[in-house]
């Protein structure tokens, strides 16, 4: 589970843009769109902020880049915990290496 907040932030304040579709309005004048989370919600382990200047709306442009990341990173976690632990041992001593691969050090 996601824990976030979505957010806009008005750039200016246009009377004539009020009510006009986001690809009616020039984009210097659209508005910032953000969003933060955190997840697991109950025990949070990443925090993800994401602002889009001029991106319009937080939940339609800065939540799914947000959501990607998230998905990136638990995806990322699982590969690393199904990957088998791999035992180390003590390093070898030089001597050791010489005689396993005499050409080694050529």
């Amino acid at each position: 589970e996601v824990a976030g907040k979505t957010g806009t932030a008005q750039v200016v304040q246009l009377k004539h843009t009020e009510g006009a579709e986001d690809d009616e309005i020039p984009i210097r004048n659209r508005d910032h769109a953000w969003f933060a989370a955190f997840a697991p919600a109950e025990d949070a382990e990443i925090v993800v902020s994401v602002i889009v200047e001029h991106g319009g709306h937080g939940g339609s442009t800065a939540g799914p880049i947000a959501q990607r990341v998230l998905a990136r990173y638990f995806e990322r976690k699982a590969e690393r915990e199904a990957e088998p632990e791999v035992p180390v041992g003590p390093p070898l001593q030089q001597a050791q290496l010489a005689r396993e691969a005499p050409d080694a050090g050529r």
